[in-house]
């Protein structure tokens, strides 16, 4: 039989070194849903300038950590769990975030129809 505490230990191990990639992670992405939630309300350039100056800084930057982490902490990262360090490497990507604002706008669409979208949009 497995010891229940030895489970715990070994989860709050994996987190614990995955920690550097979750906390990128995170940050990209909340600091992309700020900026971009400040654009929209900014006005039509603050839009323009989000998605060809700030959004490729926020990204390449946290691809570019994400990348670093992984070359430097690869041995500790790959040896805790394959698919949590593969799942929070897309997540320092922009394509959940893009993912996620796709199947919302979708499911408000088929709910409130495309009245409710132009009014949160403008």
């Amino acid at each position: 039989m497995r010891d229940p505490d030895f489970d715990k230990a070994n989860k709050f191990l994996m987190i614990k070194r995955l920690m550097p990639l979750l906390i990128v992670a995170v940050l990209a992405n909340l600091l992309s849903i700020i900026l971009y939630a400040m654009a929209v309300k900014a006005g039509s350039t603050s839009r323009l300038e989000f998605v060809y100056v700030q959004a490729p800084i926020i990204w390449l930057s946290a691809v570019i950590s994400m990348l670093v982490l992984v070359i430097v902490y690869r041995k500790s990262f790959f040896s805790t769990s394959v698919f949590w360090t593969i799942f929070l490497m897309l997540c320092c990507t922009p394509i959940p975030l893009l993912l996620t604002i796709e199947i919302v706008q979708w499911l408000i669409w088929e709910i409130f129809g495309h009245n409710v979208i132009s009014r949160l949009l403008h």
